[in-house]
């Protein structure tokens, strides 16, 4: 089994406190495995089932005996490095006088005994259910594990949800002194009656545990489940024979129309599908939702064994009327299922579609006329020497046998360019294109007047309207005019800037088209580009098209617009985490949560940096749960300068109130371990510019506050490793350590802390 991490270890000496790692996994459950997989029983190490290390980003239910008030849940930083993890043992600790000065809150008391429990595994064989579980019993060792629970004093048992039953679970010890098989008599369960698993040792009992809440299991007609995380025992009738069918394609001719659905029947076999269904007892028809109208369906066996032609009479079918497609077999019938709620699919003028999953049929009357109208849309927007062109698509008319208007003659087709305000107009030139429905429209840009907002108005005839584009996102420059197209409809206005935003270059597999000192273009990947910023001369609308990167004012390069990400102009970005929220608590001490300690520093932080300019993006400002495998996503997509998460720290139970200082985290590659290496895109930069940023925060929180410094690290996180810009976090002290419990929680010292994180990054870019 491989080992993914250490265990936070805490060394003593002189008087002072260093903290020389700490641990960090994706996701970790309480007392049990982080995944499904099951540790080999026959191990002889430390059990991997444990008390969370200090910095698990995820909540730990304690000891019914324990006091919750008495040591933090599991601490903040991040999660632990991998799925599972062994502990190391921890040193010894030196008396140390720590004793709460004057007016601080009493030491924490000692963990009481108790029982811990957790599932590892469940089997099922000629008639006997086999559990293998984790349990221990006692006080806490110094690893921070309660003791082996001698298997001469525990006893377990299946006990019925509603109490009124109950079967003996038989204790047998495994070469591991913590892990027990627990085996019983399946036939002894009553059918579809919950059991709950119970474990009792001396005179402790608890419902045994399982930390993932999603967790199922069959085997043999027995159902396992994880609600609340405990786990429990169901014993299933039989499966009663029943039908089983789903929607696959429909077709029609000009009389016949034809449903191809899959059809069994049965009982489930050995692969989890209905037997098959033989054509001759299979019945089917449509039938009117509304009426009794029905229209026979002719079964029809197709080479796959399940699935089958179902046609009928089209001509057969009233006009606007609904039908619903039933098939029976051996007496059962069932509407024909489409997983899909959205399906609809047409054929002539019969339309098949879903309603609650269930396939409909309908016939359409034939379609009323249209009116003659204008038809209008936009393609392409340029400005070149001063003469803008708009290519639009006009056409007019009812519609032709393809769906489309018909083309509108060129000496029909009108345009004009008007401001809102109906007071101001510019003459547009219409130039027909090789597409009869296609024109270029032409107007002198400089005729469009600062300050106002301009419509573009196509014409046929006598109609005319706004020139509609289907993406209401449309923003297009063309030198100082920008198109937009708010509620679809294209209007112009002047910009008085010809650049209004700056870009970053992606660093994934991206080139660029860089000029030499001839003006030529030559081909260079790109390795190292995420951290600068570029200005731009334009950004067509086109995903793919090419955007020129200024650099002091000259074409530096050209590069595609879908590997570029916009920025605020002039401004540096700054993206804020509040560590946790929602149900994943945090550490828990004296109480408070995490959580809630690190939005009083996120918040009123965002608040200043926006007011000494930064542009700055928050994960969250109220008490919402960002899962920690989506906590990289939206920096990613924003591209920040920086990205900063704020924590508050604890240490495990055996170690709770002993530790005191700030801790500031980076990523580095020397810290790395297969599965949980950083992107093998991500340039250098970020890993030494996270370094350095780590440096100065936790230079300038310390001078600000006179806290103990636990240093800048190397430490592999989730936050710092996966996001794709320099990123550190920040552990703002202990709060399961009474005396800075204490100051964490004044106004004054959280303005210090948050004055030392404004200058540290104010350093970082270079303006303290």
């Amino acid at each position: 089994m491989k080992k993914h991490g250490l265990a936070a270890l805490v060394v003593l000496a002189l008087g002072s406190v260093m903290i020389l790692d700490q641990v960090h996994a994706e996701s970790v459950s309480p007392v049990a495995p982080a995944s499904h997989e099951v540790q080999d029983p026959l191990q002889e190490s430390a059990p991997a089932v444990a008390p969370a290390a200090a910095g698990q980003e995820t909540s730990q239910e304690t000891s019914a005996s324990q006091n919750q008030e008495s040591s933090a849940k599991e601490a903040s930083s991040d999660s632990l490095q991998a799925d599972e993890s062994e502990p190391a043992t921890l040193p010894a600790v030196p008396a140390l006088d720590l004793a709460p000065k004057a007016n601080s809150q009493p030491p924490v008391k000692p963990v009481d005994q108790g029982i811990s429990t957790s599932f590892y595994q469940f089997t099922e064989s000629a008639g006997r259910g086999t559990f293998l579980a984790h349990i221990s019993y006692g006080d806490y060792d110094e690893a921070g594990y309660r003791k082996v629970a001698p298997k001469s004093q525990i006893s377990a048992q299946l006990q019925s949800a509603t109490g009124q039953g109950h079967v003996p679970l038989e204790v047998k010890a495994t070469q591991n002194p913590r892990l027990f098989e627990l085996s019983f008599d399946s036939k002894a369960l009553a059918t579809d009656m919950a059991y709950r698993v119970m474990i009792k040792v001396a005179d402790n009992q608890e419902q045994l545990w399982y930390g993932d809440r999603q967790y199922k299991q069959a085997v043999a007609g027995l159902e396992l489940n994880a609600q609340g995380a405990r786990v429990s025992l169901r014993k299933a009738a039989p499966v009663q024979k029943g039908i089983s069918t789903s929607f696959y394609e429909f077709s029609a001719t000009d009389t016949v129309g034809t449903i191809l659905a899959h059809i069994a029947y049965g009982t489930y076999d050995a692969t989890g599908y209905r037997e098959v269904a033989p054509q001759a007892v299979i019945k089917a028809r449509l039938e009117a939702t509304k009426g009794q109208h029905q229209v026979g369906l002719r079964v029809r066996a197709s080479q796959n064994p399940r699935l089958f032609n179902l046609e009928f009479d089209r001509t057969a079918l009233k006009a606007d009327q609904t039908y619903r497609v039933l098939i029976s077999v051996d007496n059962k019938e069932e509407a024909l299922w489409a997983g899909d709620n959205s399906y609809k699919q047409e054929s002539g003028d019969l339309t098949a579609m879903v309603a609650k999953q269930r396939v409909l049929v309908k016939k359409s009357a034939p379609a009323k006329p249209v009116d003659k109208g204008i038809s209008t849309s936009f393609y392409d927007f340029s400005v070149v020497d001063g003469v803008a062109k708009i290519l639009a698509h006009l056409s007019y008319g009812t519609y032709d046998a393809t769906g489309y208007r018909e083309a509108a003659p060129a000496k029909e087709v009108s345009a004009q360019v008007l401001s809102q305000d109906g007071r101001h107009k510019v003459n547009v030139q219409v130039k027909a294109t090789q597409n009869p429905r296609l024109f270029e429209l032409l107007f002198d840009a400089s005729q469009i007047r600062k300050g106002q907002i301009y419509q573009v108005v196509g014409g046929v005839g006598n109609a005319s309207e706004v020139i509609w584009h289907g993406d209401r996102s449309l923003s297009q420059q063309g030198g100082k005019l920008l198109l937009t197209a708010p509620g679809g409809r294209l209007q112009l206005q002047y910009q008085e800037r010809l650049v209004n935003h700056e870009v970053k270059v992606r660093g994934i597999g991206t080139t660029l088209q860089v000029l030499d000192a001839n003006g030529k273009r030559q081909t260079v990947p790109v390795k190292d580009y995420f951290g600068q910023r570029f200005g731009v001369a334009s950004l067509p609308g086109s995903k793919n098209a090419e955007v020129a990167l200024i650099r002091n004012n000259k074409v530096f390069a050209y590069a595609k617009r879908s590997d570029l990400v916009e920025v605020p102009m002039g401004k540096r970005t700054v993206y804020i985490d509040a560590g946790h929220g929602g149900a994943e608590t945090g550490a828990v001490a004296f109480g408070r949560t995490e959580k809630d300690m690190n939005l009083d520093i996120t918040r009123p932080l965002a608040d200043r940096l926006r007011r000494l300019g930064y542009e700055v993006y928050e994960s969250r400002v109220d008490d919402k749960e960002i899962p920690l495998g989506q906590r990289e996503f939206e920096p990613n997509r924003l591209m920040p300068d920086i990205f900063v998460s704020v924590h508050h720290n604890a240490m495990p139970a055996a170690l709770s109130g002993k530790v005191q200082g700030i801790l500031s985290l980076f990523h580095d590659h020397s810290i790395e371990e297969e599965g949980f290496m950083s992107m093998p895109y991500h340039p250098e930069s970020k890993i030494t510019e996270g370094k350095r940023l780590a440096q100065l925060l936790q230079r300038e929180m310390v001078k600000m506050t006179g806290g103990r410094d636990q240093g800048a690290r190397p430490q592999n996180l989730h936050v710092t490793r996966k996001t794709d810009m320099p990123a550190v976090l920040v552990e703002l002290g202990f709060m399961d350590n009474a005396e800075e419990f204490k100051k964490l929680n004044q106004p004054a010292y959280q303005d210090k802390l948050i004055k030392g994180l404004v200058q540290g990054i104010q350093a970082y870019f270079g303006k303290a």
